[in-house]
């Protein structure tokens, strides 16, 4: 989830917490969260920021993603609490 998303406020399934979108930077990393909703679209199989897509002319492309309060957010958020 995006960082300092208050899940106990935004709690209902299909919240967008960051729309589709690809990012501004050379390249994107996502680090592996302790809940799901993180949602990627790779064009062609790569994965580049959009700089590294102008810097090669087009030839790499820039993924989508966005991230979203999904069932399996919802799942995991309620398995913590009662943790």
């Amino acid at each position: 989830m995006c960082s300092g998303s208050d899940l106990a406020k935004y709690s209902e399934p299909k919240t967008v917490f960051a729309g589709y979108h690809y990012d501004l930077n050379f390249l994107t990393i996502h680090g592996k969260s302790r809940f799901p909703g993180l949602f990627i679209w790779l064009r062609d199989g790569r994965k580049a920021g959009k700089q590294l897509e102008w810097l090669t002319g087009g030839y790499v492309q820039a993924g989508y993603h966005e991230v979203i309060y999904s069932e399996a957010t919802k799942a995991t958020t309620a398995q913590k609490a009662a943790a």
